[in-house]
């Protein structure tokens, strides 16, 4: 054992809560306010498309870059979190959606709208869950379901508590809540940049060298996905669920 490890050790048992849980309760805050963000745009459509004369349609359009944003940023998301920094790339995705939410307060028409809550929101809350699951996933490793189902559980509760977004909206008006989200969030990056440790993935020291060697080029990546049965049995099974949830969603606005 290197001092350096027995000095980590005494640090962790002074530690009132220990890291790996430490962490997980960063992670879910900031899972949640991406299920909040998400959803109280739907919630405050009403109010959205009286104010700024927007018809359903371009609503839906907005909805619909957002979720093909989405939907292709993850990929590239995904393959981020195993060649960049995963602390910044969540701290960077957390404030970058969080700004972008402040800003969708700030929108004046379909073009505003596009540009903050399609394309930055979007493209924001895409890197997320990659990088966290994989910190999740390597920092709790002899509990790796249990914590990964605790940070899940975020997601329901944000959906839940987006009733406030409405709330805020008919009472206070559509833009304060855009606001206090987002600034939540742009506080909660702030916070994370401090609490958040960054942590080396396991199969590589942060090098040229060995990132190169270690990591298989996207290309053999996506053939293996791709030639899985199984995985794109899973991808189609998802790829449902969220079109049914999406679709349901936006009905019932």
């Amino acid at each position: 054992m290197t001092l350096q490890t027995v000095g980590g050790d005494l640090n962790e048992r002074k530690r009132l809560i220990p890291y790996k849980w430490e962490m997980l309760i960063w992670l879910w805050f900031a899972f949640f306010l991406h299920l909040v963000d998400r959803q109280i745009f739907n919630n405050l459509l009403p109010l959205i498309k009286v104010d700024l004369h927007v018809s359903d349609v371009r609503l839906g359009l907005v909805a619909s870059i957002y979720t093909g944003i989405i939907g292709l940023g993850v990929l590239v998301g995904g393959y981020a979190a195993d060649v960049w920094r995963r602390k910044w790339i969540i701290v960077l995705s957390l404030t970058v959606w969080s700004t972008a939410t402040l800003l969708t307060g700030l929108s004046t028409g379909l073009v505003t709208l596009l540009i903050f809550r399609g394309l930055a929101s979007g493209g924001g809350e895409a890197f997320y869950y990659p990088s966290a699951a994989s910190l999740i996933s390597q920092i709790h490793h002899k509990a790796k379901a249990t914590a990964l189902a605790i940070h899940q559980s975020a997601q329901y509760v944000g959906i839940i508590a987006s009733f406030l977004g409405g709330y805020i909206g008919e009472r206070y008006g559509w833009r304060s809540a855009f606001y206090i989200f987002g600034g939540f969030g742009i506080v909660l990056g702030a916070i994370q940049i401090f609490r958040l440790r960054d942590t080396p993935h396991e199969m590589a020291a942060w090098t040229n060298t060995e990132a190169v060697v270690a990591r298989p080029p996207i290309g053999m990546v996506l053939r293996a996905i791709l030639g899985n049965s199984t995985a794109l049995v899973l991808l189609l099974a998802l790829a449902g669920h969220v079109f049914v949830n999406t679709g349901l969603a936006y009905a019932l606005d």
